[in-house]
């Protein structure tokens, strides 16, 4: 219960009774892995900083759906880490764009018999692959800023702005 994605013996009984539910709520229909897992995490208590970091890495690659699966089957411990927290991202994603219960209709849909992701379009207008561009992009975007902020240019022109402000400063209390 140590390691990642859980952080302790009670996460792990809640992200595997989500998992129950999930499966019962579907009737057993074929729900993605990335949805179940998803979910699950949603209900844990949140992300520390060191998730959010592992995410705007995982989401630099500009992943696909597909790119997940090969990701959860991952022998890799990172990559494994990573498609949880893509996932988490997505669903995240769906519930605040369309509401809490958003994912337990999509799930309804589903065990009334339409295909997942057809149920998936019906309930939030977009694509499996639609969301997950719109939900990994926000943190595209951060990710874009990251070389030039830690460009060795930056770093100087933090260096002569901070050193700037320090002379004013001198000069200001030397002038009172």
């Amino acid at each position: 219960a140590g390691s990642y994605p859980y952080g302790s013996l009670e996460s792990v009984v809640w992200h595997e009774v989500v998992h129950l539910a999930l499966s019962a709520q579907a009737g057993d229909r074929p729900l993605p892995r990335w949805f179940h897992e998803g979910v699950a995490m949603s209900v844990e208590k949140g992300w520390g900083l060191s998730s959010q970091v592992r995410l705007l890495l995982a989401a630099v690659g500009d992943p696909g759906l597909a790119d997940l699966g090969r990701l959860f089957d991952s022998e890799a411990q990172l990559e494994t880490a990573s498609a949880y927290l893509l996932a988490a991202a997505l669903v995240s994603d769906v519930r605040r764009r369309h509401g809490a219960a958003a994912p337990g209709a999509i799930v309804d849909r589903v065990a009334r018999g339409t295909l997942f992701a057809h149920a998936f379009e019906l309930q939030t207008d977009d694509t499996p692959d639609e969301a997950a561009a719109r939900a990994w992009g926000l943190y595209r975007r951060w990710t874009s800023w990251i070389p030039v902020v830690t460009s060795g240019s930056a770093v100087w022109i933090a260096i002569l702005a901070l050193a700037f402000i320090a002379c004013m400063s001198t000069l200001r209390n030397r002038a009172r």
